[in-house]
């Protein structure tokens, strides 16, 4: 395994739109609206997650975490975009060059308002506030893993938390244990018995069935549970 500072992560091309746009549960049109912005009946639309228009379909790791973030604050917080936009409006002038905030910082929720993490503590853009990390609401995005303040693992699905992505581990191909989880699919579609593959890839039998549940999944396989 390859070791780069957590710094240079973000930057590391992994997915093409596609790719990115499966593993993150999103549709293709939706994710490319947040990298690409869009024209909509006689109106632009500014890219959410770039600063400037562009047809760049390859992801790098930090826009596949702030991709994550856009996610769950929509789907599962229900934030309007507006208010997402302004958001990420003032953390960018309070981190000035700062390219991947939201894959740089902890975003938290405070009562109503979104907060992010700071070296001075939390804050909040709404009221210009700091507070105690002890002093709010849990840390919203529990599926990101941080090294030295920059994402550097995420955990796809609540359902089957053992499945990883690491940037620097199999070119951020979803894994279990160091093993892909597409890997231990294909060779149970070819026959191999749960047993043998735990054998083989020195897995527990219930690492390999998550391993196989996640893939099904990620295919279309079973009926999709809530991410």
């Amino acid at each position: 395994m390859s070791v780069v500072a957590p710094e240079k992560l973000l930057d590391q091309p992994l997915y093409d739109l596609a790719e990115a746009a499966r593993l993150l549960d999103v549709p293709d049109g939706t994710l490319r609206f947040w990298l690409h912005g869009k024209q909509y009946k006689g109106s632009t639309y500014l890219p959410v997650l770039r600063e400037a228009r562009n047809r760049d379909v390859v992801v790098t790791w930090g826009e596949f975490i702030e991709a994550a973030v856009l996610r769950q604050l929509r789907r599962d917080e229900r934030i309007p975009m507006r208010a997402l936009r302004l958001f990420m409006f003032e953390v960018a002038q309070k981190f000035p060059g700062l390219r991947y905030p939201l894959a740089s910082e902890r975003v938290y929720r405070n009562g109503g308002a979104l907060a992010i993490e700071t070296l001075g503590g939390i804050w909040e853009p709404a009221t210009g506030t700091n507070f105690d990390a002890a002093s709010v609401e849990a840390d919203l995005l529990n599926r990101i893993e941080w090294t030295k303040q920059v994402a550097s693992a995420y955990r796809p699905s609540s359902e089957q938390p053992l499945v990883r992505i690491e940037p620097i581990r199999k070119h951020g191909a979803p894994t279990v244990e160091g093993v892909r989880t597409a890997a231990i699919f294909e060779l149970r579609e070819a026959g191999e018995e749960v047993a043998q593959l735990a054998d083989e890839f020195r897995l527990g039998p219930d690492v390999v069935e998550e391993a196989l549940r996640f893939e099904r999944r990620l295919r279309g396989l079973t009926p999709v549970a809530a991410a």
